[in-house]
């Protein structure tokens, strides 16, 4: 009869199957697939199978766990997730925080190293923050004001061409910061000035305006002449070097004389001006046209292109009525004759009444030495 051998109880198979594995529970980390690393990890969210070993019994169990957490991935304390529908912007408008209104802050001093912000940082000279000003004692620049800075410090300095600064030029700027010869400084600057307003011995100021005459200047020539004078064009000629010589002579301006000779009269040649007619300090001699020739003078033509008074030779050829008209018996021939036989009609630059163009009966030999009058035009 065969043998039949005995059945091995259920827990000692168990066993024999332990003994089995227990070569095997513990493989080489690199031998972990990537996924069963963490699959028996207790905190694992997964909730994959776990194994235990109670009373020699293995017993695995499989779990999961599932903790409520918040969008932002944190746990809501409630134990529920929580998902707020409701998108929060920030606002990052520059507002400050601590004002309740809640408005923009704008600070009106610059920050940092920076000039105009009131302190006195590297490089500057000063700082006196919004008073900074080029008319002040510290420049948009942060620097001192200075003469030559080409800036004008207000009420300290008149004016300021950098380095044009130059003494003497006239309309000029000179190396301290003071106004040079201008008009307006109280005297003629020759030759660019006719006159100046605020001359002390300007008699009438009120015709002189932006330093040019505001009437027209009569005078009695320096030089003396015989009575050939080489026609009316002769003794315009004459008037004119004299006024160029004492530079009284502007753009367009030109000068004639007050003569008539025979034929053609002063009324014709000269400009009837509704302006004064004045001397080059402005003296009114006339206060126009119509007063000049009614027989009387405001003021003697008692001074000459030069702006001296006349004292001797107290004649002048004219040829010529008070009122401008030819005195056709007494030219000189035209002007053209120096003989003594021939003479000519005159008036005195010392006089106020009609003798100063015409004395009636003081005709003189040609041969004799004048002044004559100078009128502009």
């Amino acid at each position: 009869m065969p043998l039949i051998a005995p059945r091995r109880s259920g827990t000692a198979s168990v066993a024999v199957a332990l003994l089995a594995l227990g070569s095997t529970a513990c493989p080489h980390p690199e031998a972990i697939p990537p996924d069963a690393a963490t699959a028996g990890d207790p905190t694992s969210s997964t909730g994959e199978a776990s194994s235990t070993t109670t009373g020699g019994e293995s017993t695995t169990t499989s779990t999961t766990s599932e903790e409520p957490t918040s969008d932002s991935g944190v746990p809501d304390s409630t134990g529920t997730s929580t998902t707020d529908p409701i998108t929060t912007t920030s606002s990052t408008t520059g507002v400050d925080p601590t004002t309740s209104t809640g408005e923009e802050v704008t600070s009106t001093e610059p920050e940092g190293d920076a000039c105009g912000n009131g302190v006195l940082d590297p490089g500057e000279e000063c700082d006196q923050g919004f008073k900074n000003d080029d008319t002040a004692a510290c420049t948009k620049g942060c620097l001192k004001a200075t003469c030559g800075d080409h800036l004008v410090f207000a009420d300290v300095e008149e004016c300021d061409l950098g380095m044009a600064n130059q003494e003497g030029v006239y309309g000029g700027c000179t190396p301290g910061c003071e106004l040079g010869p201008h008009c307006g400084d109280g005297h003629r600057d020759e030759p660019f000035e006719q006159c100046d307003p605020e001359d002390p011995g300007l008699e009438n100021a009120a015709v002189c305006d932006s330093c040019v005459w505001g009437g027209k200047v009569m005078f009695a020539s320096s030089v003396v002449y015989s009575g050939a004078l080489g026609g009316l064009s002769g003794a315009d000629d004459k008037c004119q070097v004299l006024a160029g010589e004492a530079q009284i002579i502007g753009e367009g301006r030109a000068f004639r004389a007050w003569l008539s000779d025979g034929v053609k009269s002063a009324a014709a040649r000269i400009t009837h001006s509704d302006a004064p007619y004045i001397l080059l300090d402005g003296t009114i001699v006339a206060e126009g046209w119509a007063d000049l020739v009614d027989g009387t003078l405001a003021h003697p033509i008692d001074r000459n292109e030069m702006n001296e008074p006349v004292k001797d030779f107290l004649w002048a050829w004219t040829g010529t009525t008070p009122q401008g008209l030819v005195d056709p018996m007494y030219t000189c021939s035209g002007w053209t004759s120096a003989m003594n036989d021939v003479k000519g009609a005159r008036g005195r630059p010392d006089s106020l009444t009609s003798t100063w163009s015409w004395v009636k009966g003081g005709e003189n030999a040609c041969v004799t030495v004048q002044r004559i009058y100078c009128v502009e035009q």
